[in-house]
């Protein structure tokens, strides 16, 4: 395992980050503020993935198959950060994950195994225009895409609204999704918001 904040703010450390064959668990913050990284290399053996918030470098990222959840902060404040590839054994989405990442773009498609997205996990995602989500969506914690100001538009499963009453009580989140025009349809419906 790497610790805790252990490599946390070295700027020195440019270029791929390549992590070890045998690692299977990196500590909070283990490369926050490394601002030289432009990609990684995960491990096939981890299945939990944080600790990058702040890597200013870093562009594109392909998470490896195996990895089952972004912890909190995995790659929060990440600004120049465009793109990510998620592999299909993917469940959780933590809280902040991508909180701030103004440069991720384009239409984002979670693959078809995530069941929960944290709270604020694409807060402040500016450059989003379109959001897909699959069948296996079960929660989706309050402002997971608060702030995303580009959003044009949202594919929610089947059904996913009526799957849980709770979900409709917590539906606010979607408030400040200004341009999009299925969530101005959703706020204009009968339904008793709480």
């Amino acid at each position: 395992s790497i610790g805790q904040s252990a490599f946390s703010n070295c700027v020195g450390l440019t270029g791929t980050l390549t992590l070890p064959s045998k690692l299977t668990e990196l500590g909070t913050d283990a490369y926050k503020g490394c601002t030289g990284i432009t990609s990684i290399v995960f491990p096939s053996g981890m299945t939990a993935v944080g600790g990058f918030g702040g890597c200013l470098g870093l562009e594109e990222v392909t998470l490896a198959d195996g990895i089952t959840e972004l912890q909190r902060y995995a790659f929060n404040g990440c600004t120049n950060l465009k793109k990510v590839n998620f592999p299909a054994t993917l469940k959780t989405v933590g809280i902040s994950a991508f909180d701030g990442c103004t440069a991720l773009e384009g239409s984002l498609e979670l693959p078809a195994g995530v069941e929960t997205i944290g709270s604020k996990a694409f807060n402040g995602c500016t450059a989003l225009t379109g959001v897909i989500l699959q069948k296996g969506l079960k929660t989706i914690e309050g402002n997971a895409f608060y702030g995303c100001k580009a959003l044009e538009s949202l594919k929610l499963p089947e059904g996913f609204w009526r799957q849980s009453a709770v979900m409709l009580s917590r539906a606010r989140w979607y408030v400040k999704l200004y341009s999009l025009t299925e969530w101005k349809a959703w706020v204009a419906s009968p339904i008793a918001w709480s």
